[in-house]
């Protein structure tokens, strides 16, 4: 399903206005079975319930995809944090995780389809490597912004900007 996300165009999808943390709650109850057979950790902090405007099956495949890695590429005992806050109008989607991190000559290529980090560094290998890829494509059709931040072996952080949807007060 990821590569037709990522090949077809102008399809009308339903805009709604979608609340991050009944999104971000629903994501992390369908991949804690995921994280207890990783033996990782999931939880989250929000100071408000911010919305933003998308299709839900959309979004919450943001969310999934990026919470989904920082299972995959952790080690037992660590953890996964989702950060919800707002800035300048914006949506801010904090995914951060305590694994061996991504080496920086990665970093510029984790979004280019097909490109996988080297197999030795998650538990359980797959994957076709649509994953970030997919993501940084729906959060570009959103007018949002995603960028990555990790040192080896100090964990990666995956920032998501999505503009609020009009009305939200912040």
């Amino acid at each position: 399903a990821g590569l037709l996300l990522l090949t077809a165009g102008g399809q009308s999808l339903a805009q709604t206005a979608v609340s991050l943390l009944t999104l971000t709650e629903s994501t992390l109850d369908n991949l804690q079975p995921l994280a207890a057979a990783h033996q990782v950790n999931l939880a989250y902090t929000a100071a408000d319930d911010l919305c933003v405007v998308g299709e839900p099956a959309l979004l919450s495949q943001i969310l999934s995809n990026l919470v989904e890695n920082g299972i995959r590429y952790n080690t037992p005992g660590g953890r996964v944090d989702v950060h919800l806050t707002a800035e300048n109008q914006q949506a801010i989607i904090r995914v951060q995780d305590t694994g061996p991190g991504i080496p920086i000559t990665e970093q510029t290529r984790i979004f280019d389809r097909f490109h996988r980090l080297d197999k030795t560094r998650s538990q359980h290998p797959g994957g076709a490597g649509l994953g970030l890829a997919l993501v940084q494509h729906l959060v570009q059709n959103y007018h949002g912004t995603i960028a990555v931040a990790s040192e080896p072996g100090a964990g990666a952080t995956f920032t998501v900007s999505l503009p609020l949807a009009p009305d939200t007060t912040i």
